[in-house]
Parts: structure tokens; C-alpha cells; sequence
């Protein structure tokens, strides 16, 4: 067996402490990819619940007003006569 000097000692412990550092650094980015993948998760599950309350508040107002939209400017129901007539 034939011994190392310092210098190669001290340069395989500085490959090991690289190693050990930036695989401390893989699972910390691994785990905030985690948290953002739950979350991202998360915020598409409420946009689905924001658009199906939003399918049934318009299904309302068309029962309540009859067929038109709402005009998000000024938050008034234009029926749909209105609306062809824009068109024309």
C-alpha cells in the first residue's frame, strides 16, 4: 500500500466536501420543486373551482336576464339583441 501526500489528501477531501455540498443542494432544489409542483397543483385546482362558480353565477343570470353578457367595463347585463345590434 503506498501512502498519499497532503496535498492529495487535502485535494480528495475537497472533492468529497464539493460532492457533499452539491448534493445538498439537489435535494434542496429538489424539494422546493416539490413544494412548487403542490402548489401549482393547487392553484389549478382553485381556477377550476373559480370557473365552475363562474359557469353557474353565468347560467343565473341568463335565467334572471335572459340571454346576453355581462360587460365587464361598466358590470351591466347587455342582452342579446343588444349585442347584434353592435354587431351590425
Amino acid at each position: 500500500m503506498v501512502q498519499i501526500n497532503r496535498k492529495e489528501k487535502e485535494r480528495v477531501l475537497k472533492f468529497s466536501n464539493n460532492y457533499i455540498s452539491i448534493h445538498g443542494e439537489i435535494v434542496s432544489v429538489e424539494k422546493e420543486i416539490k413544494k412548487l409542483e403542490e402548489s401549482s397543483a393547487n392553484l389549478i385546482s382553485e381556477l377550476e373551482r373559480c370557473r365552475a362558480e363562474e359557469v353557474c353565477f353565468m347560467e343565473k343570470m341568463i335565467k334572471k336576464y335572459g340571454p346576453g353578457r355581462l360587460n365587464p367595463m361598466t358590470l351591466c347585463w347587455e342582452p342579446e339583441s343588444v349585442q347584434e345590434e353592435i354587431k351590425s
